[in-house]
C-alpha cells in the first residue's frame, strides 16, 4: 500500500501515450557500457599518444592526452544527451533522458546542453562521495511517479524507454 503523499500513477488497462520508465537494470547496463567505452577510448588514446606526437618523448606525448581525457566525460555525456537523448550506452539499451513537465508529465523532448551538463556534473559530484552516490541512485527506488535519481530531479529529467 502506498503511504507517500504523492500517489502512484494508475496502471491503465489500455495503452497510454505516457512512455514507460526505464528499469534500474537498464540504467545500470547503460552506465556500465559507457564506462567500458570510455576505458577503451582512454587506453587507445594513451597507447597511440607516442605515435600521434612523434616529436616528443613518450612521457611528454602521454601527458598531452591528459587534458583530452579530463574533458571527455564533460563533453561526451552532455553533448550526447542533449543531441540524441542519451549516451551510447543509453542508445544501446534503448533508453533516453527527457524533460519532465508539470505536474509530472513528460514533455518528451531532449534536455538542453546546459541541463545535460548540470545533470552530469551533479552526478560526478555525488559520485565523489560514496554516501551521496548511494543516496543518488537509491532515491529512484522510492521516488514516484518518475523514479528519478537525485541528479535527474536537479534538472527535472526522467529516463524512459525509447
Amino acid at each position: 500500500m502506498n503511504t507517500s503523499s504523492t500517489p502512484l500513477p494508475e496502471r491503465p488497462s489500455e495503452p497510454s501515450d505516457q512512455p514507460s520508465l526505464a528499469s534500474h537494470g537498464l540504467r545500470l547496463s547503460a552506465f556500465l557500457i559507457d564506462c567500458a567505452l570510455l576505458a577503451v577510448f582512454t587506453m587507445t588514446l594513451t597507447s597511440l599518444a607516442p605515435v600521434i606526437f612523434v616529436d616528443m618523448t613518450e612521457r611528454d606525448a602521454r601527458s598531452m592526452v591528459v587534458p583530452i581525457l579530463l574533458l571527455l566525460p564533460f563533453l561526451y555525456s552532455p553533448i550526447m544527451t542533449a543531441r540524441w537523448g542519451g549516451t551510447l550506452g543509453k542508445l544501446v539499451c534503448r533508453i533516453r533522458v527527457v524533460r519532465v513537465g508539470i505536474p509530472d508529465k513528460y514533455h518528451g523532448g531532449n534536455i538542453s546542453y546546459w541541463r545535460a551538463l548540470t545533470r552530469h556534473l551533479s552526478h560526478a559530484v555525488m559520485t565523489a562521495s560514496c554516501i551521496f552516490l548511494v543516496l543518488d541512485h537509491m532515491w529512484s527506488f522510492w521516488d514516484r511517479p518518475n523514479c528519478q535519481c537525485l541528479h535527474d530531479k536537479i534538472v527535472k529529467s526522467a529516463v524512459i524507454m525509447r
